[in-house]
This record gives C-alpha cells, sequence and structure tokens, in this order.
C-alpha cells in the first residue's frame, strides 16, 4: 500500500530521496512486517501454544515487542526525530503505530527514548499529527500529554 501510495503521490515522499535512505526505509518497514507486526495477532502465539489464554496472549505479545524493538532501534531514529534522514517517511508510518500498541501493553517507555522524541516531535507537527488516527492519538495523549 504505501508503495502505491508513493506512485500516486510522490510529494511529499514516503520513502526518501536518496536511494539509500530508500534503501533504509524499506528495510524497516519490513522489520516491522515480517517480523514485529505478526507477534502482535493472537494467531501466532495460538499456533504456537493453542490452550494459552487471553492474558497470556497479551504477555506473549509484550514480551514479543520487548525484545524485538531494540532490534529495530539499532536502525531507527539514529540522527533524527525520524525513523531514517529527515523527514517522516514510510518507516515513521510502520513503527509508530507498534510502539503505541506496546505502549499499550505495558512496555517501559523509559527503555524506548528515540521513539519518546519521535511521538513529541510528530505531535508538535500540526500536518503530521492531524493525520494520525484518532486510537494512536489517544494512546500517545495517555502516555506524553
Amino acid at each position: 500500500m504505501i508503495e502505491l501510495i508513493e506512485e500516486l503521490y510522490p510529494l511529499p515522499t514516503l520513502l526518501s530521496k536518496s536511494p539509500i535512505q530508500r534503501a533504509h526505509v524499506r528495510e524497516l518497514v519490513e522489520m516491522v512486517n515480517g517480523f514485529l507486526h505478526p507477534g502482535q495477532t493472537s494467531f501466532v502465539p495460538r499456533f504456537f501454544h493453542p490452550n494459552i489464554d487471553d492474558h497470556e496472549v497479551k504477555n506473549y505479545r509484550k514480551k514479543w515487542l520487548t525484545e524485538g524493538l531494540p532490534d529495530l532501534l539499532k536502525k531507527a531514529y539514529l540522527t533524527s526525530s525520524f525513523a531514517v534522514g529527515d523527514s517522516f517517511t514510510a518507516a515513521d508510518l510502520t513503527i509508530l503505530p507498534l510502539y503505541a500498541k506496546a505502549l499499550e501493553l505495558g512496555v517501559n517507555p523509559a527503555e524506548f527514548k528515540p521513539l519518546k522524541d519521535a511521538v513529541i516531535f510528530i505531535k508538535q507537527q500540526k500536518q503530521l499529527w492531524e493525520t494520525c488516527p484518532e486510537d494512536l492519538k489517544n494512546t500517545f495523549n495517555k502516555f506524553y500529554p
């Protein structure tokens, strides 16, 4: 979907202007899509542990994010309040909702300072903040008023 949006509305770009940065954005998006996000569905923990209850599923999802987000952060938010480069990209678009989910599941926000800084920055950018879904805004407002 991101690629389609990029083709239909190339400006401002969601993939970055630089080919190297575009590759980096795609790498981060794939880390979310291929590794972190699947563990957030109830299907994955129930596939491996068919008899677990909803509380255990929630704990599994929290553990998945607590252990997976640090690997993602080793590659993102290194030089600015954006995941890649100096502008909002598809990487931010996929990482920040996952961070909101992690907050709702009870991860310690202090462990993910670059993501906190990204949220605070985006809240200050009227154009970006207005495009956030209401549930995302509500979560971020609860943790970062």
